[in-house]
C-alpha cells in the first residue's frame, strides 16, 4: 500500500512537471502563440497582469486583468511578455530528489530488516 502512494507521488510529479515564469521579446511570443500568458509590459511601460492568463488570438493577447477587466491589446503595443514554461531542470531536479527520497526509505528498511531478524 505504501508502495502504490509513493509511486503516484512520483508519477503525479512527472507528469504535471514544474514550471517557471520566463520572460520573452515580442518577436518571440508572434513566434510561438501556445504560452500561457500571465503578464505584459506593453510599449509605454505599463505592467498588466492578467487572472489566471491570457491568450493569444490572431496578434491580440486577450485576458482578464487582476484589477478585474477584461482587455485586449494588440501585439505591437506589446514589448515582453511573461510565460509559463516547463522547466526541465526543475523537473529533472524534483524527479531526482523524489527518487533519492524512495532510495533512503528502501535501504532504511532493507538494513532494518537485515540487522533484526525478528523484524
Amino acid at each position: 500500500m505504501l508502495w502504490r502512494r509513493i509511486a503516484s507521488c512520483i508519477t503525479l510529479v512527472c507528469l504535471v512537471g514544474c514550471y517557471s515564469m520566463q520572460a520573452i521579446p515580442r518577436e518571440q511570443l508572434a513566434e510561438n502563440s501556445k504560452y500561457s500568458i500571465y503578464a505584459v509590459i506593453t510599449e509605454d511601460e505599463q505592467y498588466l497582469e492578467f487572472d489566471p492568463n491570457a491568450v493569444m488570438e490572431d496578434s491580440v493577447i486577450s485576458g482578464q486583468l487582476k484589477d478585474g477587466p477584461t482587455v485586449s491589446i494588440a501585439l505591437s503595443q506589446v514589448s515582453m511578455a511573461y510565460v509559463r514554461k516547463p522547466d526541465d531542470f526543475k523537473n529533472i531536479a524534483a524527479c531526482y530528489g523524489i527518487g533519492s527520497i524512495v532510495g533512503m526509505v528502501v535501504f532504511a528498511v532493507l538494513l532494518k530488516e537485515i540487522s533484526d531478524p525478528t523484524y
